[in-house]
């Protein structure tokens, strides 16, 4: 074995053992994200708040949605209008645009597992259909918004109502995440 390749396995053994060469389920999971997705790391304390007696304040074994934070790489698509879905403790954790016509595909993003994850309407709903909520998927991952009946409260051309996201996961389990705030522009 030359000097430069023993050299070479030896520093990549290190690295390894480091941690400053990443696993290749990392390597996969930040591949499947949008391009210039930046990971956020799991933080039990604020992606799964807790009232005062300790109890999650989210219902449900189901995914975990993180706040949604830096969006970069997130392409919604031509759009004339969008929804924000915002948890009562401040967090947002959905953003969604569409076009105006009702034959539109609506898009969404969510951010779970440290990564941001790119959904689309199971039907064309177009912004009319997405400002009433929704339900988005990738396929593995469905996120339901289920809204306050009427016309909400208007302020400045943004329009919130009170709502409920729901959350499953490709094996069935469920989250809660109430109360909210669709928040529409």
């Amino acid at each position: 074995m030359t000097r430069r390749l023993a050299f070479a396995l030896a520093l990549a053994a290190t690295l390894a053992g480091c941690n400053l060469i990443p696993k290749q389920e990392d390597e996969q999971q930040v591949a499947d994200a949008p391009p210039g997705t930046v990971a956020v790391p799991f933080n039990e304390a604020v992606d799964v708040p807790k009232d005062a007696q300790g109890r999650p304040i989210d219902k449900g074994d189901g995914p975990v949605l993180q706040a949604l934070g830096s969006l970069a790489g997130v392409d919604l698509g031509k759009r004339a209008g969008g929804c924000t879905f915002q948890h009562s403790d401040g967090r947002d954790i959905l953003i969604t645009g569409s076009a105006r016509a009702e034959d539109a595909i609506a898009r969404g993003a969510v951010r779970t597992g440290g990564v941001i994850v790119m959904l689309q309407s199971i039907d064309p709903i177009g912004v009319d259909g997405l400002k009433a909520g929704a339900e988005l998927t990738d396929g593995d991952l469905t996120v339901s918004v289920r809204r306050a009946a009427g016309a909400g409260e208007n302020k400045g051309g943004v329009t919130t109502w009170n709502a409920n996201l729901g959350v499953s996961g490709a094996d069935g389990k469920q989250r809660l995440y109430s109360p909210g705030r669709w928040v529409c522009a």
